[in-house]
Formats: C-alpha cells, sequence, structure tokens
C-alpha cells in the first residue's frame, strides 16, 4: 500500500450548540422549493482530534492498513475475529475510506465506511480494541424536481440535477408497473421527492426516495414509502396497495425483445410457423437470470424438446414459470430446491434450438401459457386496516409535490 495520507487536523466547534428544527429553502433550477431540517448535535470541547484519512487502494489487505496505522498484528486479529459477525474485514473494498483519529499523536479510534449507510468503529481501550457497527449520520435535505423525456430518462434526470442513482432507484421502485427498458418513450414524465444527503458538509450519495410519479403512455403511476409501526419499509400507491407485485416484470437485465408472444411464428430452425407463447430476451453468454418470484425448482436439466438447458419452477398452484436455453445452472438449483424472488437461478446461453445468446421466459397460469407483458401480475401485501389512517396523514405533504 502506497501510504501518502493526506493528513488534516479537524477541530470540532468549541462551543456546544444544538439547532434543532431549523427550517430554510432552497430553490434550484428545474426543481420545486426545498424544505430542510438540519440538526447539528452537541460536541464537547475536548473532542478534537488529527485525522488521517486514507482510501482503500488495489492490492491493499485490512492487515497491511492497520500495521501503517501502528495497529499491533495481535490487535489486528482480534479486530478480525471481533467484526466477523457484522462485517468481514478481510475483504475491504477499493475506494471505501478508513479514517485515523489520534490525539496528542496517541491512537484513539479508526473508522472504516462499509457502504453509504453504515461503519465500522474500532476503539482503544484499557483491554485493547472494542469493535462496533455504526449507522453514519448524514444531513438531509427533502428536495423535489420534475421533468420530461425528451429523449433519455437519464438526461432528463440529468437536466434538473437528479442523479443516476436516484433515477435508478425511481425506476426499481416502478419496475413491477412499468418495464423501463421497453416502455419509457418521448413525452413521458416524471416528479420525484427525493433526500439529498451530505457527510461532515461534502455532498454524498442521494437518500431514501420518498415519493414518485411516472406518466407513462398518458396513464399515471405513483409511489409513496411508509415505514409501518412494525418496521417495515415498502412502497405504496396512494390508495395504499403494495407497488411490490409477487413476480418481478422481467427475470434479467437485457438489451432487447428478439421475439414476443405469438400463437404462429416462423422457426429459424425448423423452417415452419409454430406458436411461440413466450418473451425472448436478448442478452449476452453469462447473463444472470433471476427467479421471478419464489417457488419450488420442479425441473433442471436438460429439454428433450429442444429448450436446451431449462428450469421449471411452481410458484403456487396458479402460477409457474419457465426459463429455456440457459448456459448453466446456478448454484444449487436442481429438482426440489426453493428460490427466492430475484435468486440467481441460471445464466443466458444459446442451447438446445437456439440461433443465438438470449432468454427464452414464459408464464403458465393454470397450466396456460400467458402472456407475460401483459399478464395482470398479483400484488404483495397493502398497508394494514390499523395503519391506513396513519400511512393517508403521512403522504399529504408529499401529494401536491408529485
Amino acid at each position: 500500500m502506497q501510504k501518502i495520507p493526506l493528513k488534516t487536523i479537524i477541530i470540532l466547534p468549541c462551543l456546544a450548540i444544538l439547532f434543532s428544527g431549523c427550517s430554510f429553502h432552497v430553490s434550484k433550477n428545474g426543481t420545486e422549493t426545498v424544505e430542510a431540517k438540519t440538526q447539528v448535535p452537541k460536541v464537547k470541547l475536548e473532542d478534537t482530534f488529527d485525522i488521517e484519512k486514507y482510501q482503500v487502494e488495489e492490492g491493499d489487505t485490512f492487515a497491511n492498513i492497520m500495521a501503517n496505522y501502528g495497529v499491533s498484528y495481535s490487535d489486528m486479529l482480534d479486530i478480525v475475529s471481533s467484526s466477523m459477525e457484522m462485517y468481514d474485514l478481510t475483504k475491504v473494498v477499493v475506494g471505501h475510506e478508513f479514517r485515523k483519529y489520534t490525539k496528542e499523536k496517541k491512537l484513539i479510534k479508526i473508522e472504516y465506511d462499509i457502504d453509504a449507510e453504515d461503519y465500522i468503529l474500532i476503539e482503544k481501550n484499557s483491554e485493547g480494541v472494542a469493535v462496533s457497527k455504526k449507522t453514519i449520520e448524514y444531513e438531509v435535505t427533502v428536495t423535489s424536481a420534475n421533468a420530461t423525456i425528451d429523449s433519455s430518462l437519464f438526461l432528463a434526470g440529468s437536466k434538473v440535477g437528479i442523479s443516476d442513482e436516484t433515477i435508478l432507484g425511481m425506476a426499481e421502485i416502478l419496475a413491477w408497473n412499468i418495464d423501463f427498458a421497453t416502455q419509457v418513450q418521448q413525452g413521458d414524465s416524471f416528479s420525484v421527492v427525493y433526500e439529498e444527503r451530505t457527510r461532515n458538509g461534502n455532498p454524498s450519495r442521494p437518500g431514501n426516495i420518498l415519493a414518485v410519479s411516472f406518466t407513462n403512455s398518458g396513464v399515471k403511476h405513483q409511489a409513496y414509502r411508509f415505514v409501518d409501526s412494525n418496521e417495515k419499509e415498502g412502497y405504496y400507491d396512494e390508495k395504499g396497495n403494495s407497488l411490490v407485485r409477487q413476480f418481478l416484470r422481467a427475470p434479467l437485465h437485457y438489451s432487447r425483445i428478439t421475439s414476443g408472444f405469438a400463437y404462429a411464428r416462423f422457426h429459424p430452425i425448423l423452417g415452419k410457423n409454430t406458436p411461440h407463447r413466450a418473451i425472448d430476451y436478448a442478452a449476452p453468454v453469462g447473463t444472470p437470470i433471476m427467479a421471478t418470484a419464489d417457488g419450488t425448482v420442479t425441473f433442471a436439466g436438460w429439454s428433450t424438446i429442444g429448450y436446451g438447458n431449462f428450469i421449471d419452477v411452481k410458484h403456487n398452484g396458479i402460477y409457474s414459470t419457465q426459463y429455456a436455453h440457459l448456459s448453466r445452472f446456478g448454484k444449487g438449483i436442481k429438482a426440489g430446491a426453493h428460490v427466492q424472488q430475484g435468486q440467481i437461478i441460471g445464466y443466458v446461453g444459446s442451447t438446445g434450438y437456439s440461433t443465438g445468446p438470449h432468454l427464452h421466459y414464459q408464464i403458465k397460469k393454470n397450466g396456460h401459457l400467458v402472456n407475460p407483458l401483459e399478464i395482470e401480475l398479483p400484488a404483495g401485501d397493502p398497508i394494514p386496516e390499523d395503519q391506513k389512517e396513519a400511512f393517508q396523514k403521512f403522504i399529504e405533504p408529499y401529494k401536491d409535490r408529485i
């Protein structure tokens, strides 16, 4: 590890000041008025440290970073052992940050950012070291923006200051209602209310999307984030119906649809018209394929009717899904295996009667093949009756912003 740390001395405020409920308004191009509330924790006068920051580089290990920080090998082993249930520190990630806090050249603590939400805290004490997992504290500003798509979804968002990460989050929330790979078009519009976050005054990754609406082909879809009394988080429409469906809209990230659902289609290998009651998704060989819903694998093997490597998953007494032409199966995928929605069950290939890499995906309802792009997929659980009043009260401030 090249150790050329940028050493900065951060002097925390000498006065213990607590700002509570301070409101202000900010305007920016393409966005609505922003209301923000900031709280600054009380700070002790003696909390003054020298802070040395270091970003993990290619080839770094936790052991050599700790050695450069002056941590003994035995303490390093204790730290790894103590943190194992929280995070495996032997797998530090390139680009993630370590911070070393010292006072009068004496090591006080070390922090390591696991991701955008949590960090590992390592503290020296009389018995050696103590390790804990902490939540990153951000200064949060709630903001909103709206746009109309002229060329692409991402460009429309960029023009009004919305990050790609927020656009992707918006698409994920509404993915059960809109296929963002094929259905988004010029003239569609959207509004989103979301959290902008800063950490110690520096811009950070965006926070939660609180509300979003997307008008696609004249149909408006809305979603509101709500955390119920049982700490269950979800996104719901304005009536409290869950946006999550029991089935994913598509089983993979694909480039295009090469063949749609048809009762007669010319088969390029058989040389005649045959039914194609499925959707063919083009994607590179090796692209992961996900189970579109929870279920049990009833078959995983070689098809004798031209499907090559083939998987059949039974979801309940009504629905089953099938995946064909796979290059290989996912780990543990065999008859009798239970799979969860989003679990990788195989990889795109071109086995069997196939002219190129793609996934042949079909859905059966009550034993009959149905169009995966048109079927009304069953929804998840709605807001519980005893919490609908709280939900309506919670989303009221956001209705006028989307």
